[in-house]
This record gives C-alpha cells, sequence and structure tokens, in this order.
C-alpha cells in the first residue's frame, strides 16, 4: 500500500523475462560445457527458436550470443587472474580446441588470448 492509501501493484514478469532468467541460471551452471544453444532450449522444454526469440525481446540479443558471451567473460578472468595455459582454458570452457577457442576469443576481443592476458596484468610485450 502506498502512503496514500492505494495497493501497489508489482510489474508482473513477461514470458520473455522468465525465459532469459532461466536460461541464463542454466548458463551460470553449464557455460563450461560445449552446450548449444539447442542443448539448454530443449533442457527448458521450447524451441532453439522460441529461446532466442525470448532473450532477444527481454535483453536484445540472442541466446547464441548471450551463450558466447558468457564463456568470454569466463576466458577473460581465468586469463586474468590465473597462469592457467590457453589450451587448458579452452577445454575448460568446452571449445573443441585451442585454435578455435584463440580465433572465437580473438574475434570477440580484438586480442589473442595471450594479448590479453599479458594486457590484463599491465605488462607490456
Amino acid at each position: 500500500i502506498t502512503h496514500l492509501g492505494t495497493p501497489t501493484r508489482r510489474p508482473r514478469l513477461k514470458a520473455a523475462q522468465l525465459q532469459t532468467a532461466a536460461f541464463l541460471a542454466l548458463l551460470e551452471t553449464y557455460h563450461t560445457t560445449s552446450k548449444s544453444p539447442q542443448h539448454y532450449a530443449k533442457m527448458l522444454g521450447m524451441t532453439p527458436t522460441h529461446l532466442s526469440r525470448g532473450t532477444n525481446q527481454a535483453v536484445g540479443h540472442s541466446a547464441s550470443f548471450l551463450l558466447s558471451a558468457r564463456k568470454m567473460h569466463a576466458a577473460k578472468t581465468l586469463l586474468a587472474d590465473t597462469r592457467i595455459k590457453v589450451a587448458q582454458i579452452s577445454r575448460d570452457l568446452g571449445f573443441s580446441s585451442a585454435g578455435y577457442f584463440t580465433r572465437s576469443f580473438q574475434s570477440h576481443c580484438h586480442l589473442s588470448p595471450t594479448q590479453f592476458r599479458t594486457a590484463s596484468r599491465g605488462l607490456v610485450p
């Protein structure tokens, strides 16, 4: 109830927001696997198209983009905060090869994983 005595309503979450929240929760658990958006959609009981439409509506990005962004965030954290080898990070994040990981990382960050690691530590290459 507001100070004027009229009841306040909690905003109702739209279905797309609820779906996206469920998807993001799954991403936190499984982002280190090689699961595709199709796997996540199946886990949520929906089609991949429905999942991507929902994430686009809720946050403005596709499920594939969100999955890739979560993996890149994890990669950046591991590169900046650990001395784990790039090949191991690649395996730990479910990439099929270190080369594919490096190309994906470079496409996303415009630096190779090694260059990112060096830059994140403030070192001159």
